[in-house]
């Protein structure tokens, strides 16, 4: 391997982890604002049965940690 070919890689390198990292800083800058609106819980039963009622115990709990509706 020539040195030209070496340096050429280390620059390919750190080109691809400096993108990486831009990346994942960004995602976690969007991640901050989730969600905007509120989030639906759909829940495909009738309600009044066992699944109405789980869905609106966890609809609570996410309510209450999400800080939203």
């Amino acid at each position: 391997m020539d040195a030209q070919g070496g340096k050429m890689r280390v620059g390919l390198r750190n080109m691809a982890c400096s993108a990486a990292l831009l990346v994942a800083l960004s995602c976690a800058t969007a991640a901050a604002d989730y969600p905007t609106r509120p989030v639906r819980l759909i829940v495909p039963f009738p309600a009044g049965g066992s699944n109405d009622v789980v869905a609106r115990l966890v609809a609570n709990q996410l309510g209450d940690r999400l800080g939203q509706r």
